[in-house]
């Protein structure tokens, strides 16, 4: 199991050996989501887009 470091706190975030590009991962100690990407067989980390509620607006 591959894991990467969160960059917002540092701490590691285990992958499953069966990720794929575009699955969501959160971190496991301050909860931040990150979607992967995938480039040369080796993934990163990028923020996820939060869609917030717009109360009707």
């Amino acid at each position: 199991m591959a894991s990467l470091s969160c960059p917002e706190c540092d701490a590691g975030i285990a992958l499953p050996s069966d990720s794929v590009q575009g699955e969501i991962v959160a971190c496991p100690d301050c909860g931040q989501s990150y979607e992967l990407r995938e480039s040369d067989g080796a993934f990163t980390l990028q923020a996820a887009e939060t869609v917030g509620e717009d109360w009707g607006e």
